[in-house]
Formats: C-alpha cells, structure tokens, sequence
C-alpha cells in the first residue's frame, strides 16, 4: 500500500515542474494518475530519503549533460570496465547520479540526472559494427549492462578535479578521503555518498567560485622585506675632497 510523504517534494527526471513526475508536484495522494515509472520513482523518494549515489563520466564532445537535457531519457551504453560495470549494475530507478564531463577544457562535475531504468543488457556489445562489440559476450550470458539515465539539473559552475583534490588535502572533509574519483580516476561510473554528494551540489550551485587562495612569496621579496636597502654613499663635494 503506497503512502503519501506529507508533501515532501521530489525532484526527479527533469524536475517535478516538466519530468518523469509531470505536473505532480507533491506526494499528496495523487499516486494513481502517475506512469508506472513515475510510481515506481516516488515511492522509492518516499520509503528511502537518501537514495544510494552514484558519478558518470562522458566526453562532452561525444555525449554532454546538455545532450541529456535535450531528451527524455538516454541509455547509458558503452561502459566496458569490469569494476565500473558491476557499479552500474547496483544502480536502481530513483538513484540520484552525478555527471562529470572528463577529457575537456573544464573537467569536473557539471550537474545531476537520475536514474529512470535499472541494469539490463547493452546491445551495442553483440553489434560487430560497433566500436563497443565484444566476441566474448553473448545473449544467454552477456557481459555488459547500461541503464537509463534523465536530466535533473545543471550546476552554476563545474567542480573540478582540482578543486576536490585540494579540498581533500586540506583537510575537514573526510568523506573525500574514501571517493573513488580521487583513487581510482579512470573508473567511468562510481559510487558517491551522502556526504559527497552534499559538498559537490553545495560547491555546485556557489557560482562565487572556489576561493582564492593567496600567492606565495619568492625567496627574494621576502629576503627584501626583512633585509631593508642600504643607502647610496654620498657623493663628496669639491670643498670636502680639498679638506680631506
């Protein structure tokens, strides 16, 4: 039996406003007039707040969060690492995800989407015209899975690698500690937990930038300022040259 969540607003797909979810904005008991996808998502908003979280990786020339914005949904293809593909495999409907556009200008994270289809087998890796086939893979026993992913959101600025490996560095966020972005780079899909999950859409959505950190001195301006200049000597006058 399905219960309403007082009201709590959930934000999937495109956003209650015009995704998955249509104009139901809220829990409030209208679950029936939803698809059956769109149940499927809110109920699991309801039963489960913090949803388990996962990163994406794609090459903005190839396939960017502006492309997935464009459509409904997009099936997620092409994933041909072991590790990243059991990762993939974990994820549900409802899963919240982060998108990383990597092999680019401005590498980092740029906004969210959500997952809309669980795991199920890709195609492309029977097709031998693909650039994804694998021989080895086969329909009674196939090797790889995609899912289906929507658009939620773009963040105001892209959080980049290099923001979170300083921020890991420095200290006071231990939960950077344990990413798997910062230890195993080349994964194409990871986990991500509550905790970063927080500080990547908070760093997101601060269009004031990372802050400023200020430059370090030379050897040499710092010798200048404790060691102040000593005066020129001062040229003698024909009268003092006689004296002398």
């Amino acid at each position: 039996m399905f219960s309403p969540c007082s009201g709590e607003r959930y934000q999937a797909g495109k956003h209650c406003e015009t995704g998955i979810l249509g104009r139901i904005k809220h829990c409030n008991g209208d679950y029936m007039k939803l698809g059956g996808v769109a149940r499927t998502l809110m109920s699991r908003a309801c039963s489960t707040p913090h949803p388990p979280a996962f990163l994406v990786k794609s090459e903005p020339d190839d396939f960017s969060l502006g492309d997935l914005r464009r459509k409904d949904s997009e099936i997620w293809t092409g994933v041909r690492n072991p590790v990243a593909r059991n990762h993939l495999r974990k994820m549900q409907i409802g899963d919240r995800v982060i998108f990383y556009h990597s092999s680019c200008k401005d590498i980092g994270c740029v906004g969210t989407a959500v997952v809309t289809k669980a795991a199920y087998p890709d195609e492309t890796q029977f097709v031998p015209t693909s650039k994804y086939y694998d021989p080895k893979s086969t329909r009674d026993k196939p090797k790889w899975d995609v899912v289906d992913l929507a658009y939620e959101s773009t963040f105001k600025r892209t959080v980049s690698l290099k923001e979170l490996k300083e921020l890991k560095t420095g200290g006071g966020h231990p939960a950077l500690d344990d990413f798997a972005l910062l230890k195993q780079s080349r994964l194409s899909v990871m986990p991500v937990s509550d905790e970063v999950w927080d500080l990547i859409v908070r760093l997101g959505h601060d269009d004031q930038g990372p802050p400023s950190r200020p430059p370090k001195s030379s050897s040499s301006s710092s010798s200048s300022l404790s060691t102040p200049p000593r005066p020129k000597k001062k040229a003698k006058t024909e009268e003092e040259e006689k004296t002398a």
